[in-house]
């Protein structure tokens, strides 16, 4: 498959492939599972986000990972995560 000549590796998601985090640059606010669930619920619930990020206990850094129902946010141009990442740690790869 093929997005803007850009080649899809089918062992991997489409937001693996799609979406880059630079853990380093995120805080932690969680502004990308809010904006997550409400475009897929119109409502600000964390537990409907398809984006999920939390601070490891064990080094203290962020970790992060897409559920199922991430579709990057279909018919939009920029996925609504991506759009509302103040601290630049998600874009898009394109």
């Amino acid at each position: 498959m093929e997005i803007d000549n850009y080649k899809m590796d089918y062992n991997k998601k489409p937001e693996q492939e799609l979406l880059d985090m630079n853990t380093s640059r995120c805080t932690g606010c969680k502004s990308c599972e809010i904006a997550c669930s409400y475009h897929h619920t119109k409502k600000y619930s964390l537990s409907n986000s398809s984006i999920k990020i939390f601070r490891s206990n064990s080094n203290g850094e962020i970790e992060y990972f897409f559920t199922k129902s991430c579709n990057l946010c279909k018919n939009e141009q920029i996925p609504a995560c991506v759009e509302v990442c103040y601290a630049h740690a998600l874009c898009l790869k394109r």
